[in-house]
């Protein structure tokens, strides 16, 4: 069961306080707030969860004073998500940081009274943060961080590209009944605010959900729709995405990106479906791994790769077993914790991505043509 001081703000993480920080001092602020505020933090434990919680910066040895890449995770998750992608591009030449969104990292209570617009200030200041520093920014956003890079693409261009991986286009049913929270919340008691406060516990990711949390991404993918109805994304963006995602739609993601007739755009399609696209731009892959009893890809796997220290085959996390008494066998499955998955198998949900590699080179490829165009 989740501590109750878990479930309560912590009164230092609900909005962006930093503006005009160095980024040093940044990092230096927000790692305090975390230790002031997680209420799991033990000498043997402390580096370790502040770490996987903080944001970060990585600069390559031989940085050039060129490219450089804002990195922004998803609700509910922590820049761990994508803290390897930083560094194998660091490890390319790019100077990469990350930021952490309001009401993350800390105690779940943050997101009850967390709004979306303190996120956009995260991310305006991660991008001000490269001013002088480089000469041309890119951006990598998972889930909800995709979402706000489509929002600063739209109203500010300041990315010389993007990549999104499981962009938040539109909410999975099963996360947007969130919208009755507004009209609701005036006459709902502190239980009735969340959609889910699940028993086990993350030190990277929240295992309980606001609904106010879900509410907030909502808001912020119809602001998104309404500028999309008046303009197009002006850079060009790669997309990978999991057509068994249970947390957005894939299918809205995919239309934004067929909207869009860039030749450079990219992406990166996992099913387990028998398909073939008729788009150049779309590479389809199996998202299938039978001799490793991978079911699909869930929203979660896309950026970790299988050997994670936390989120990997042999990671110091695993989630929870759903067991289904209708399975003919006890084999334990991995994939999304989708309907047709849960009915039919013992199932955990997939936290790593079994074809990651080709992930990194898939994203390689897409960044090295904007660069090779860059010099034309």
């Amino acid at each position: 069961m989740l501590p109750v001081r878990a479930l309560q703000p912590s009164g230092l993480n609900t909005t962006f306080t930093q503006e005009g920080m160095p980024f040093d001092q940044y990092l230096a602020d927000v790692q305090s707030k975390i230790k002031r505020a997680r209420i799991d933090l033990m000498p043997a434990n402390e580096e370790e969860i502040v770490r996987a919680n903080s944001p970060f910066e990585f600069k390559a040895e031989n940085f050039d004073g060129q490219h450089g890449i804002l990195l922004v995770h998803g609700l509910l998750d922590s820049p761990l998500f994508v803290r390897k992608l930083a560094k194998h591009f660091c490890q390319q030449g790019f100077l990469c940081r990350s930021v952490l969104l309001p009401g993350h990292g800390t105690v779940p209570g943050d997101l009850l009274h967390v709004d979306y617009k303190e996120w956009i200030k995260a991310v305006e200041y991660g991008i001000h943060s490269f001013k002088g520093e480089v000469e041309h920014l890119h951006y990598i956003g998972f889930s909800t961080g995709g979402a706000l890079g489509i929002y600063s693409a739209l109203t500010r261009e300041p990315f010389e590209s993007m990549m999104l991986i499981a962009p938040a286009c539109k909410l999975t049913q099963k996360v947007s009944y969130a919208n009755l929270f507004f009209g609701l919340k005036r006459w709902m008691t502190h239980e009735d605010k969340w959609v889910m406060k699940a028993e086990s516990w993350d030190y990277a990711k929240y295992q309980a959900v606001p609904m106010n949390a879900a509410w907030q991404v909502q808001k912020l993918i119809e602001r998104n729709n309404r500028l999309l109805d008046r303009h197009s994304i002006p850079i060009p963006m790669a997309m990978i995405l999991t057509k068994d995602d249970e947390s957005t739609v894939a299918e809205s993601a995919y239309q934004l990106f067929e909207k869009h007739e860039n030749a450079q755009n990219r992406m990166l399609y996992y099913t387990g479906d028998e398909m073939c696209s008729t788009d150049k731009r779309i590479d389809v892959r199996n998202s299938s791994f039978p001799a490793e009893n991978i079911l699909d890809f869930s929203h979660v796997c896309m950026t970790i790769p299988p050997n994670h220290k936390h989120y990997g085959i042999d990671g110091d996390y695993l989630e929870p077993l759903h067991e289904n008494p209708k399975a003919e066998e006890f084999t334990v499955y991995s994939g999304a914790l989708t309907k047709q998955n849960l009915k039919h198998y013992n199932l955990r949900r997939l936290t790593y991505n079994p074809d990651y590699e080709y992930t990194l080179s898939f994203l390689n490829q897409f960044i090295q043509s904007i660069l090779k165009e860059d010099k034309t």
